[in-house]
Order: structure tokens, then C-alpha cells, then sequence
């Protein structure tokens, strides 16, 4: 968030957080929260008091809007919608326990015709669990060996090493799919169908997927200087498929099952138990490899603190009018905002003079009157500033061949100023005889993005 915030920042020449840009942030943090690793913390702790994207720095500064979606569409039945609820804020009931360890089924196993995938909380019991399926004399095992090349460390491998499958293999793509087919996403679940020396078949909804093995880099990242450095220190090359007769309930997100085997007796993280029994559409469709205990569902309390204010801070109709002329305001104070000609014309202040006391002088004055302007005042003032930019451009396009003689630099800094002028003057055109609204303003930027965009192709 920090980094977008920079980026935005310096892009729109606004000091506002992200530049002004309004951003849509969608999740749901009563699911898993960001896997960090210690001594990335260590490091992380001096600046954000949690992980969590709302004690980013940016965040503490910009009032932001939160809305709480309340509508299930995974789940239709009530009773287990209204248990998931009770997972989703640690509060379960000894009633809901009741019925969810009723799903448990000791020593249960599925047969191959009726598919279950297990959910675990680990990777060594998930591989357990793959390796007894695996080792089943049912088809002949093929087995396809990584290339590990230069640094890549074991516990940042995506698949194994030596990869055992056979057909009929439940199996799980691990990357997405880099090219034009886009036929594959990292979670996407199949059934092998075909093995061959260097290419695997996947069975996925319906569509046949031939795979062979894709490479991942172990990139590094060094300060040097004001600069940060990238390279490449090592590569992974596998198919880039695993075993998913089991799964951890990690690889599991944002995915849905039928019918799943749920063991969470071993949780250790926030949100481990929720993720996992919120896979499932419907509890009978669900069994339970070992009973669920209430110490099982573990909460962070910084979460909990976040959701607490987020209900009692629903917004109301009210205060959509008031945000909504707050916006309004900020979209007229960045057309009548001109710190990015400021910048852009320092080098070339012999050429304007009149630019401070005519457009940067009367700008900053006005900034704090413009909550007072009607739409004849913002023509009137969309005119004044039309025309002198008008006037300005016309001065350069006199004087900059002389000016910048032989030199590059100076005619890529002359031709980013007279682009930002010509930018400016068709907005400032378009408002001295539409009325200023949100709406027309939005509009007008949209369609200066696709002809940059159509311009480019």
C-alpha cells in the first residue's frame, strides 16, 4: 500500500494519499492473514503496528469508507451459513459445535468414484495422505524430476522435487499459465488423464490440458544507492503440477468444493478453521477427519477490533452526500491545481515570466474559495486560465527551437512540458462551456485514457 501510494503520488503530481486516486480495496480479513517471515517482521515492526493492509501508513492518513457484503453465494443452507457466521467471528455457540462434529466420520475413505479432497492444516500430514493415494498398485507410476539451478531455497520450492503421478492422479496446478491460452491458474484442480516422458494431460471442467515443465526465479533485491538492484539468483523448472487428493487449507483459498475432508484439529493461525470449513457449499457435502474443538478456531484480536468499528461505522445515505461533495471539491481544486507546470517549467522560467504572478499566484489564492463557486464562477475561471496556458504554449513553440538548441535533454523536458499544457488546455476548454461536475470530469478523463491508449497501438 505504501508503494502504491508513492507511485500514485509522484505519477499525478498530487500530494494527496495515492494521488487522489479513489481505490476500491475488496477482502475479507477474517480469512488468512499475510504469511511473513520472521525476520521480515523484524524488520516490517519498526514502521506497521500489524500486517494487515489498514495499518499501512497511508491508511492511518486517508478517512476510507467501509462497507461490510453480508450476502453468502457459496453456501444456500441457513443452518451452516449461520455456523460459518459463528466461526467468522469466534463466537461459536456449543449447539453449532455440536452439529458441525456430527459431520465427524472416524476412519472415513473415500472410494475412487466418489471424489473427496482433504483439507489439512500442514503440509507433512497433506503429504501423507497424497502419498498413501499415490501408492496405490492401481496404474503405473510416472515420475518427472525438477532442475534446480543456482540458489533456490528448499522451502520456497512450488511442487516436489521428484514428482510421482500416474493416471487417474487428483492433481492441482501450482502457476498460472504465462501464455496466450491462458488455459490454467495456480489452485486449479483436475484429474490426470495422459503421462508422457516430458507432458502431463489434465482433466479440468470439462477441457483436456497438456502441461510440460515452466521455470520459477529466485529473484533477489539489493539497495544500491538511491536504486534498487534486481537479480536473477537461482530457478526451479517442474511441471507445475501436485498431488491434491489433500491440499493445506492455505493453497485452498478462493477455491469450492462438494466434497471436502476437513481437519483443522492441528490449526495454528487466524482464520485457519474459517477458510476451511467456508470451502465447502454444504455441511453434508463435508467430513471431518477429527472432531473441532472451540480452541481450534483462533482469532487475532487486531482483526477482530477492525470488523467491531467497521459495523458500528456503516455509512448512511448522509454521508454519501457529504463524501460525494467532498469529491466534487477535490476534482475542481486538481483541474485549477497547476504545481505540475510549476515543476515542469524550471527550466525554462526565462521563457515565461509572467507565469508565477498570472497562473501560479492567482491559483494558490483561489484554491480556498473554490468551495464558494458557483458554475458561472468556475467557467469564468476555467476561461481566464484556458487562455493564458493558450498564451503560454504559443510563447514556447516560438521560442524552444532556439532555446534548446542540440540538446536532447532539454527537447525531452520541453516536449513533457508542452504536452502537459496541451492536456490541460482541453480540460480547462471543456469546462468554460460545460457545467463542472463529477460526472462530466470523469468522463472527460476516461476518454483521455483511451485515445492515449488507441495513440499507442
Amino acid at each position: 500500500m505504501t508503494r502504491v501510494d508513492l507511485i500514485l503520488r509522484n505519477i499525478k503530481d498530487n500530494s494527496h494519499p495515492f494521488g487522489g486516486v479513489q481505490l476500491l480495496l475488496i477482502g475479507d480479513l477474517s480469512q488468512l492473514s499475510p504469511i511473513i517471515r520472521e525476520e521480515e517482521w523484524v524488520m516490517l515492526s519498526r514502521y506497521y503496528s500489524t500486517p494487515y493492509f489498514f495499518s499501512s501508513l497511508v491508511l492511518q492518513k486517508a478517512p476510507y469508507v467501509r462497507i461490510e457484503l453480508d450476502k453468502v453465494f457459496r453456501q444456500k443452507e441457513q443452518a451452516f451459513v449461520d455456523i460459518l457466521n459463528e466461526v467468522r467471528n469466534q463466537s461459536i455457540s456449543e449447539q453449532s459445535l455440536e452439529l458441525l462434529n456430527a459431520r465427524y466420520i472416524p476412519d472415513f475413505k473415500p472410494t475412487a468414484e466418489d471424489p473427496y479432497i482433504t483439507l489439512t492444516t500442514h503440509n507433512a500430514i497433506t503429504q501423507q495422505i497424497n502419498n498413501e493415494f499415490i501408492e496405490t498398485p492401481a496404474s503405473e507410476q510416472v515420475e518427472y524430476k525438477a532442475t534446480i539451478k543456482g540458489e533456490f531455497p528448499k522451502d520456497a520450492y512450488p511442487t516436489e522435487t521428484e514428482l510421482k503421478l500416474k493416471v487417474g492422479a487428483q492433481v492441482m496446478f501450482v502457476k498460472n499459465d504465462s501464455s496466450s491460452a491462458k488455459q490454467y491458474y495456480n489452485g486449479k484442480i483436475g484429474t490426470v488423464i495422459k503421462l508422457t516422458n516430458d507432458t502431463v494431460t489434465v482433466q479440468s471442467d470439462s477441457q483436456e490440458i497438456e502441461v510440460q515443465a515452466q521455470e520459477w526465479n529466485n529473484v533477489k533485491y539489493k539497495l544500491s544507492g538511491d536504486e534498487i538492484d534486481e537479480t536473477n539468483a537461482g530457478s526451479f523448472a517442474q511441471i507445475p503440477l501436485k498431488l491434491a487428493w489433500s491440499i493445506t487449507i492455505h493453497k485452498s483459498r478462493g477455491l469450492s468444493f462438494d466434497k471436502a475432508i476437513i481437519d483443522v484439529s492441528e490449526a495454528f493461525a487466524h482464520g485457519q478453521a474459517y477458510v476451511a470449513l467456508s470451502r465447502c457449499r454444504s455441511l453434508s457435502g463435508m467430513v471431518l477427519r477429527n472432531p473441532i474443538a472451540a480452541h481450534n478456531i483462533i482469532s487475532d484480536p487486531a482483526v477482530t477490533r477492525f470488523n467491531t468499528q467497521a459495523k458500528l461505522l456503516q455509512p448512511d445515505r448522509e454521508q454519501l452526500k457529504r463524501d460525494e461533495e467532498v469529491y466534487r471539491l477535490f476534482l475542481l481544486t486538481e483541474l485549477f491545481n497547476f504545481n505540475g507546470l510549476e515543476k515542469r517549467s524550471r527550466n525554462f522560467e526565462y521563457l515565461l515570466p509572467d507565469l508565477q504572478p498570472t497562473v501560479m499566484d492567482i491559483a494558490r489564492r483561489s484554491a480556498g474559495q473554490l468551495h464558494n463557486y458557483d458554475s458561472e464562477r468556475i467557467k469564468r475561471a476555467a476561461v481566464y486560465f484556458q487562455g493564458k496556458l493558450s498564451a503560454f504554449t504559443e510563447d514556447l513553440h516560438r521560442q524552444l527551437p532556439g532555446f534548446i538548441g542540440q540538446s536532447k535533454e532539454m527537447a525531452a523536458k520541453a516536449d513533457q512540458l508542452i504536452n502537459w499544457l496541451m492536456a490541460r488546455i482541453k480540460l480547462l476548454e471543456y469546462f468554460t462551456e460545460v457545467e463542472f461536475t463529477t460526472t462530466a470530469y470523469l468522463q472527460l478523463h476516461n476518454k483521455k485514457a483511451r485515445a492515449v491508449l488507441i495513440s499507442k497501438h
